[in-house]
């Protein structure tokens, strides 16, 4: 977890015990001036969970109120008929006993002098303004509140939105582009299937996964869309959701094809005119999309029927981030040795110094060392395209490193070794001569 998500969970665990401490200490001082059973109810508040203790007290301590002398704001008793501070009068007293007495009595009970109808000068006692409550419940209520907002922002983060790419193809392109006959005859009898009338999108999903991550693939058509559409991919606790935004020209001939690495299947979210349509998903054990599926090839068997290898692959030689040479790698095995080095390679975790140190120490500084261009399918009017792969090779402090394309929640850096990297250096040998 990141520290964004483990600092209000540590807090939080201090604020679920250091609350009940709080309660405790307030009760007990409080039901204390009150004269009541102060040990007992700071016990009951500190104890008894989910503040149903200090609660119960609130509705308790009602009756035992915190009382001052109006006159110097001296804490007093109730039963107090003068102020021990300044002397002013707070109750009515009987003039023979002196014992405290109500306004309405008419003869003193205890030594049954009668009383005189009216007593000047009394000012009876108030109760103190109680603002020290509010203070408390303020801590107790709204400072776990803003933690648990923190923590859930920062499980937020910590699950791994990935990333998504999109294209659109017309139906026709489609087909054209389709490897498999298979899927191509599955994609036709799906389309055929629908119910134009009923207002929904359609989506064919697949997910494929590996030691590293997993690839979720959305195949979809929805009614009367064109190419002009927008994709956003967004993760929280509830899963990572997927939004198309859409226009209804009329048009009948478009699929969207999108490619997620998400750590879970993302929700679909069709908005077509600002106005939110269901999206009626299915699950397949095929690729319906265009994209392909890159194999980890550290793991893959050459002779297996689905195995293939990129279109191209290119290796450029960088010197102070110039490119001073080109190798076009034409043999199969030594295509196949770049491809299974590169991903036998282990990504170095997130807290490794490669990626840079909040003191500004660290970090990965790219001058010199190789380019791995790896296409999968060539597009030579593209310079650049969703089918291309970057490998970065450098050396820095005697280390050898792998900077990848691909992502692997958060990390992008491999180590590999030496020997990988003086392969690539011996491409240019004759150049470097």
């Amino acid at each position: 977890m990141s520290a964004v998500t483990l600092f209000p969970l540590f807090m939080l665990i201090a604020m679920m015990i250091a609350i009940p401490i709080i309660l405790g200490i307030f009760v007990f001082t409080d039901a204390k001036k009150r004269e009541m059973h102060a040990p007992f109810w700071a016990l009951v508040s500190a104890i008894v969970p989910a503040l149903i203790g200090f609660v119960i007290y609130l509705l308790a301590r009602t009756h035992h109120a915190d009382l001052r002398c109006p006159h110097c704001g001296k804490p007093i008793r109730k039963t107090f008929a003068v102020c021990p501070a300044c002397a002013a009068k707070l109750r009515s007293v009987c003039p023979a006993c002196a014992m405290s007495v109500e306004r309405d009595w008419n003869v003193c009970p205890r030594c049954a002098t009668p009383l005189p109808k009216e007593q000047t000068n009394i000012e009876p006692p108030t109760p103190a303004r109680d603002r020290t409550v509010w203070r408390v419940l303020c801590v107790v209520l709204l400072i776990p509140t803003l933690l648990i907002t923190l923590l859930v922002l920062g499980l937020s983060s910590a699950f791994s939105a990935g990333s998504s790419s999109f294209t659109v193809t017309t139906i026709g392109d489609y087909y054209e582009e389709t490897d498999s006959v298979e899927t191509e005859q599955n994609v036709r009898a799906w389309l055929s299937s629908f119910n134009f009338h009923d207002g929904c999108a359609y989506a064919l999903r697949y997910e494929h996964a590996n030691e590293n991550n997993k690839q979720h693939f959305y195949l979809i058509y929805i009614p009367g869309a064109d190419d002009n559409i927008e994709i956003e991919q967004a993760s929280s606790i509830f899963g990572t959701t997927i939004t198309v935004h859409c226009q209804n020209r009329g048009n009948k001939g478009y699929l969207l094809h999108i490619v997620s690495s998400a750590d879970q299947a993302p929700k679909l979210k069709i908005d077509r005119d600002g106005e939110k349509i269901p999206c009626k998903i299915t699950s397949v054990d095929y690729n319906p999309t265009t994209y392909y599926i890159v194999p980890n090839y550290s793991e893959t068997d050459p002779n297996a029927s689905d195995f293939f290898l990129p279109e191209r692959i290119s290796v450029v030689h960088l010197v102070a981030n110039e490119n001073v040479g080109v190798s076009e790698i034409t043999d199969r095995d030594t295509a196949l040795h770049l491809l299974v080095e590169i991903d036998s390679a282990p990504y170095l975790d997130i807290d490794h110094d490669i990626y840079g140190n909040q003191d500004g120490s660290g970090g990965y500084d790219f001058h010199n060392g190789f380019d791995i261009i790896i296409e999968y399918r060539i597009h030579d009017s593209h310079f650049l395209h969703e089918d291309m792969l970057h490998c970065l090779v450098m050396e820095q402090n005697g280390k050898y490193y792998v900077i990848d394309d691909r992502a692997d929640h958060g990390r992008f850096i491999r180590e590999t070794d030496e020997e990988f990297y003086n392969t690539l250096k011996t491409m240019f040998e004759a150049s470097l001569s």
